[in-house]
């Protein structure tokens, strides 16, 4: 998944106080597993990321940066932690895939579509894997449910478009297969950021 930034937050002088507007620009999703925050316990458990990390002396000054910023689940940010590539590791195309500047899951890695677990296909695709921890056993098992469901609910909906039912009938179990897709392959954030403003 490709993130597009969509937001334009205001200065501000704490990087935590970006963690509104990122989660919309990344789809209320982490930006390197893909988990959504309604799979993962909600806000409270994404944190705000330095995708180049602001240990490193040469980021430093990238710590406000908002294009610097990523939504990333509270396990994903601590594998990744103040990681960064070395320069003949860079050299080599070992370095990290970065989300809002090309999809990883296209080129660079791979669900296998059996077991949930990840194929490489890029040394960047590699580096990113590994140092990320994205082929842990909980999110291949939460892949693979994923991906269960979605071919059950195509299968549902194959079979809907090859029957001769009455039309009303239908139309209500397309509305019912549009409900499950909302509520369970894509569902929406658990809260929005309003619902937090006390």
């Amino acid at each position: 998944m490709l993130f597009e930034r969509r937001e334009n937050p205001p200065p501000y002088n704490r990087y935590q106080q970006y963690k509104l507007y990122l989660r919309r620009d990344f789809l209320f999703r982490c930006a390197y597993c893909l988990i959504q925050e309604a799979h993962f316990g909600g806000l409270r458990n994404f944190h705000v990321d330095h995708f180049r990390p602001k240990s490193k002396k040469e980021f430093r000054s990238l710590s406000l940066l908002y294009s610097n910023l990523y939504y990333a689940c509270g396990l994903c940010n601590t594998f990744k932690s103040d990681w960064w590539p070395a320069p003949d590791d860079i050299q080599a195309g070992r370095l990290f895939v970065d989300p809002c500047e090309e999809d990883p899951y296209g080129k660079h890695i791979e669900i296998n579509e059996e077991d949930g677990s990840l194929r490489t296909h890029t040394p960047a695709g590699e580096y990113t894997v590994e140092h990320i921890w994205l082929d842990r056993p909980q999110l291949n098992k939460h892949r693979l449910r994923q991906l269960e469901m979605r071919r059950k609910w195509q299968e549902c909906r194959d079979l809907l478009d090859a029957n001769r039912l009455p039309a009303e009938w239908l139309a209500k179990a397309r509305q019912l297969m549009d409900e499950i897709e909302r509520e369970y392959l894509d569902p929406a954030p658990p809260y929005q950021p309003e619902d937090l403003e006390s």
